[in-house]
């Protein structure tokens, strides 16, 4: 079979695999040791041949497609658990408290029954009650019930990031847990709740590179995360030009020295096209020492992302990053079966059982190291 033959069968297998269809339910769950996962994380894919297991996250826990269920809660965690998922991503977001809670916004409306005489917040238009989690009491979050992904009201109550711990390593223990936050605040607040529930064997704080200034001050496993726009920041952030160095060397040499971190566990690189692009460089760096690891994209409603305050939508090119030095995004891939398992040795997905038997078809998921 050719060259091109080849690829163009598996991205046509990539799309047919990835029809965003109800999740199929697994006969029984899976005994993976969490500690093996993170282990699986870390391994290096080299540019030619690579490890034999893409690691799969749910993102947000596996509740698309499942009417009652929504994301980030104690009913998402099961259902990844339940489909044989090895690896859950969680968000953080901190009440005005200080408290870390299950969020993905920063906002309540979109995911709560929070309501104003009985209007509930609409992302579509932008109306309704949104508070600020942050400007919220823990008392008045932990009153609110949790809407699916339809926004329909749901049994399921808001979730401390402590009570999902709890959650996970008592019922649910073969998973590793991946947590997204968005800057050192969260990440040390979630840090300090990994802590003491005795799990920094097996769970990973990712942020954007800028927040992990100190890694060793962090308990946990950490994975920064950079795309193309932060090129220009990690170059800035290192002096800019040194004698003798192109600004990729600035950069290769930043991402090398974070990754001395005795508790680095990989890179989340937000490369979009096939090798293409203004971060390729980097990644490929990345790729060829450390573990690569990748979000891929199914988005939120017809394949466009909510905003940070849960407004509805953005599409994807709308992020597509453009610098007369370090070049143009033309392209997003991220969403497609056959892109990770081609790049990265870990994907969190938003269709997650969808992307273990696309890598399974093409022999990325030999499962024997999780175990």
């Amino acid at each position: 079979m050719s060259n091109i033959l080849r690829i163009v069968t598996r991205r046509v297998l990539a799309l047919a695999l990835f029809g965003c269809g109800a999740v199929s339910v697994a006969n029984a769950q899976q005994n993976y040791n969490p500690v093996h996962v993170i282990g699986q994380m870390k391994l290096v894919f080299p540019q030619s041949g690579g490890p034999k297991l893409n690691v799969i996250a749910a993102h947000r826990g596996i509740y698309k497609a499942i009417n009652g269920c929504p994301e980030n809660s104690t009913c998402s965690i099961p259902q990844t658990y339940n489909n044989n998922i090895e690896a859950i991503e969680l968000d953080v977001r901190l009440s005005g408290n200080g408290t870390p809670w299950l969020f993905h916004d920063y906002n309540l409306g979109r995911v709560t029954n929070i309501n104003y005489n009985g209007q509930y917040y609409s992302p579509f238009t932008n109306g309704g009650p949104n508070p600020g989690v942050a400007n919220t009491s823990d008392y008045i979050i932990s009153s609110y019930a949790l809407r699916d992904s339809n926004f329909n009201v749901t049994g399921y109550y808001t979730c401390t990031l402590a009570r999902a711990l709890q959650l996970i390593k008592n019922s649910y223990p073969h998973m590793a847990v991946l947590l997204d936050v968005k800057n050192a605040s969260e990440a040390t607040a979630a840090d300090a709740v990994v802590k003491a529930n005795g799990m920094t064997g097996y769970v990973a704080i990712k942020s954007n590179w800028s927040a992990f200034t100190n890694p060793n001050n962090y308990a946990s496993w950490i994975v920064p995360v950079f795309g193309a726009n932060d090129l220009p920041n990690i170059f800035n952030a290192q002096g800019g030009g040194v004698p003798g160095k192109s600004a990729q060397d600035v950069v290769n040499t930043y991402l090398a020295n974070k990754a001395t971190a005795s508790n680095f566990l990989y890179y989340e690189v937000r490369l979009k096209d096939y090798g293409v692009g203004p971060v390729a460089p980097a990644y490929n760096f990345v790729r060829a020492r450390y573990g690569v690891g990748s979000y891929s994209v199914g988005g939120d409603y017809n394949v466009q992302l909510y905003e940070a305050n849960g407004q509805c939508c953005v599409s994807l090119s709308n992020y597509y990053y453009s610098n007369a030095s370090w070049g143009t995004e033309k392209n997003d891939y991220r969403g497609r079966g056959d892109f990770q398992a081609d790049y990265f040795t870990t994907t969190i997905s938003d269709y997650p059982v969808n992307q273990a038997n696309y890598s399974a078809s093409v022999g990325r998921r030999a499962t024997g190291p999780l175990y």
